[in-house]
């Protein structure tokens, strides 16, 4: 199945990157993004549902030095293991990785380019020599040990087994508690919620904000409500503006677990658009009309030096028709 995809797969990596090379050339300016607003027919012109502005306190329980030194212990047990050759890795994956996507395959990672792992993973990664263990490698996920499978060009087939130290049985009691002594805090008025963000969250993602949630899908601050966490739909939804919620459960996206309180910020009424309002939707709106002439503009150009075949199937699509050069 690899054999037989890999030839469609790398034209359509190369199709990908080369695509990405014009389009990332285009970044509207505010005078380009004011000329396409004004452009618009004022019947055409965008409405907006409501929209919500949310900011986040995260609260993740710390882990022990016991614990750390347990989790090492384990992982040093296992590595010994291995390179004694009295156990093979795929077994003591399946027994013993923490890593949930690739535990249950027996540690399997693919192959793996550069950028695409934490850098001491990579590193590991790409100076352990084929069929070797790696020494043991800390990341901010755990302790890991890697197997190199095989090596081509610029990557590696990777096998691994990743033990996370474990918290406290009750460290997320003890963190909830933490969770609502600062919500309460915060209602007394003795400390302000930008305040509390810089002292007490664990949120890396959006604690520079003020804990204000980025909406990444369109670069603003404001999201739909179908835009956010399920989790915290039903939450939201009963919240007014400057309300905070209870201790809510949390998992970051690198899988850590704790609680976390939310504010809800602002929120807007339906409306049709505005740039004062909505600059940063009718800018994605804008770029998205700049990227495709720009591409356009490119096929159009190239077309005429390239052997193109359209499948018969596709030939009474105008679109595709543009791309059959002129007699």
């Amino acid at each position: 199945l690899k054999i037989s995809l890999k030839d469609d797969i790398e034209k359509k990596m190369r199709a990908d990157r080369t695509r990405m090379k014009v389009l990332s050339q285009v970044n509207p300016t505010p005078k380009e993004v004011k000329t396409y607003f004004e452009n618009i027919p004022k019947d055409k012109v965008p409405y907006y549902n409501s929209e919500v502005q949310l900011a986040q306190i995260v609260f993740i329980p710390k882990i022990s030095r016991e614990n750390k030194r347990k989790a090492k212990e384990k992982i040093e047990s296992i590595y010994k293991e291995l390179v004694s050759g009295s156990s093979e890795i795929g077994t003591q994956a399946i027994l013993y990785s923490d890593d949930p996507g690739s535990a249950a395959n027996g540690g399997e990672l693919g192959w793996v380019e550069h950028g695409v792992m934490v850098p001491e993973f990579e590193q590991a990664a790409f100076n352990t020599p084929v069929g070797k263990f790696s020494d043991i490698v800390e990341t901010k996920y755990g302790y890991h040990v890697l197997q190199i499978m095989d090596r081509k060009n610029d990557k590696v087939k990777v096998k691994h087994i990743l033990v996370t130290p474990k918290m406290d049985a009750d460290g997320l009691d003890k963190i909830k508690l933490l969770a609502d002594s600062i919500r309460t805090k915060i209602l007394k008025k003795e400390i302000t919620f930008e305040k509390a963000v810089e002292l007490y969250s664990d949120d890396v993602y959006f604690k520079s904000y003020g804990g204000i949630m980025m909406n990444f899908k369109n670069r603003s601050s404001y999201f739909e409500i179908n835009q956010i966490d399920p989790e915290i739909v039903e939450t939201v939804n009963k919240m007014n503006p400057g309300d905070i919620s209870e201790p809510m459960p949390y998992q970051s996206p690198d899988r850590k677990v704790g609680y976390r309180i939310i504010k809800l910020m602002s929120e807007t009424a339906p409306h049709k658009a505005s740039l004062q309002t909505d600059y940063a939707n009718i800018k994605n709106d804008c770029e998205q009309k700049m990227q495709d002439e720009a591409e356009n503009k490119w096929i159009k150009f190239y077309k005429d030096f390239v052997y193109i075949k359209i499948d018969p199937f596709y030939s009474e699509c105008k679109e595709l028709g543009e791309l059959k050069s002129k007699p």
